[in-house]
């Protein structure tokens, strides 16, 4: 269905209402929203593990306010059906400062989806978040916490390598309490936390309405939504009822770099992931009328991916498990035929025998030729980079670089992949051993990074690349 004939039928999206359910130690979320005029969605939530006395631990007010802001992170993936102009929020109360937060999310989270389904989203009056109770201003409170009643940190995992490096540097170096989370977890996840059975894991469940799979069998819109600001409002709740102090994602410096200019603006495939979404949400959930705030950051912003991807090689405790296609995660496999197989393969390569990195994979991916469009993709030679979760345009020009490196000096012969780097790109790159070491030596100032997490990376990166050559 053509996105005019969509808005025109549906002209606006409201959020209805919210409950919050406890039964036999869940916390049940459901939000309510209505795509106008007769259309009902009603995803749910679940928490597992909760008892009656981590509920009454805080007060009714403030469980409104996370259950109020989890169903506003949700909006994202049922307004996409119809993406009709108006939001209307009835569930709770909004001040204009908070308004602009989520229509800021809206239009550059959403990036991906307008670009894929060639929507003209540049027009002033495009979609507008309206809210009948608005409030005047928001609690100017900032990041405030009780020392003596949070405490620890509450670590995401998603089966990729990232977050298992930020798991391996808390346990090494963090002295307090590690506490896993996972929603949805896949077996790669599991599987981490069989090899961790010290740390308490926590676990979350979330049911999309079968309604809006139903609409996208009848050709209404689908598209990539801003899911990871949907994590940080669920594990930030999660880290209260638990009484958790911090809650450290494993996002990275790479993921601030844009995939494609449409419309002449930037469309970042991660940008719930990056830094300025992440400064963005701190503000947001800072001004918030709460009491004990758990703080929100990733742990690994001043890194590149092959970075991370070099301290993972380091050990062979996970190598064996970690999962980072999508197309695979179902069947805990990787597919070895998308960019995210081949980024993971070439930023892992350099650092591993290569008969291990093709274990991981099955295969040697380098010599897979219809990998080379994707490739040119991931360099930089193309129109777009892909729309996943891949490194910079840069690193993956240096992770090919030293896989060719690494392949010459071994005097076997070339890759299929890396042969075609060596004629086709290699003669219109410069400096590139002075770019590996640029990389590789990088430290990347803006991040939020709290004092004793700021030391402890710090410890790690002088010890792997700071007097590396």
């Amino acid at each position: 269905m053509k996105i005019d004939e969509l808005r025109k039928k549906h002209q606006k999206l409201i959020y209805k209402n919210f409950k919050i359910d406890h039964h036999d130690e869940d916390v049940i979320i459901t939000s309510n929203f209505v795509l106008y005029p007769n259309i009902e969605f009603n995803p749910k939530v679940t928490i597992h593990g909760v008892g009656p006395e981590q509920l009454a631990y805080i007060p009714h007010e403030e469980l409104n306010q996370y259950a109020f802001n989890i169903g506003m992170a949700e909006i994202f993936s049922y307004w996409k059906a119809a993406a009709p102009q108006e939001i209307i929020i009835e569930a709770g109360s909004l001040s204009q400062e908070q308004i602009d937060f989520w229509h800021d999310l809206l239009i550059q989270g959403m990036g991906e989806y307008f670009y894929v389904n060639k929507i003209d989203f540049t027009p002033q009056d495009f979609v507008r978040f309206s809210s009948p109770r608005e409030i005047t201003q928001v609690k100017q409170d900032q990041h405030q916490i009780r020392e003596n009643n949070l405490s620890g940190v509450l670590l995401p995992l998603g089966g990729g390598k990232d977050s298992l490096v930020s798991l391996d540097l808390l346990k090494e170096n963090y002295q307090e309490g590690i506490s896993l989370f996972a929603l949805n977890p896949i077996e790669a996840v599991r599987e981490a936390v069989k090899l961790n059975p010290e740390l308490p894991f926590i676990t979350a469940t979330r049911v999309i309405d079968p309604m809006l799979l139903e609409l996208n069998k009848k050709g209404y819109l689908n598209g990539h939504t801003p899911f990871s600001s949907y994590i940080a409002f669920l594990s930030v709740f999660i880290a209260r009822l638990f009484r958790i102090k911090y809650v450290a994602i494993s996002n990275e410096r790479s993921s601030n770099e844009e995939s494609v200019i449409y419309k002449d603006h930037p469309v970042n495939h991660q940008y719930s992931k990056s830094y300025q979404l992440e400064e963005n949400f701190q503000d947001y959930f800072n001004k918030l009328p709460l009491d004990e705030k758990p703080f929100y950051f990733s742990l690994l912003r001043p890194l590149y991916e092959l970075q991370i991807a070099k301290l993972f090689s380091q050990k062979d405790t996970y190598l064996s498990i970690f999962i980072s296609c999508n197309k695979g995660q179902k069947s805990n496999s990787w597919c070895c035929n998308c960019s995210k197989c081949l980024f993971a393969y070439i930023i892992l390569y350099p650092f591993l025998e290569e008969d291990v990195v093709n274990d991981i994979f099955g295969i040697n991916l380098l010599d897979n030729l219809s990998l080379w469009s994707t490739a040119k993709e991931l360099l930089g030679y193309s129109h777009q980079k892909p729309l996943d979760c891949v490194g910079t345009h840069e690193e993956s020009l240096i992770a090919l670089y030293l896989c060719y490196q690494k392949q010459s000096k071994g005097k076997e012969r070339l890759s299929k992949i890396t042969a075609l780097f060596e004629k086709e790109i290699l003669p219109h790159e410069k400096n590139l051993k002075v770019r590996s070491k640029k990389i590789l030596q990088s430290w990347n100032a803006h991040h939020s990074l709290p004092a004793e997490f700021d030391r402890i990376l710090k410890y790690v990166y002088k010890n792997n690349f700071e007097t590396q050559s």
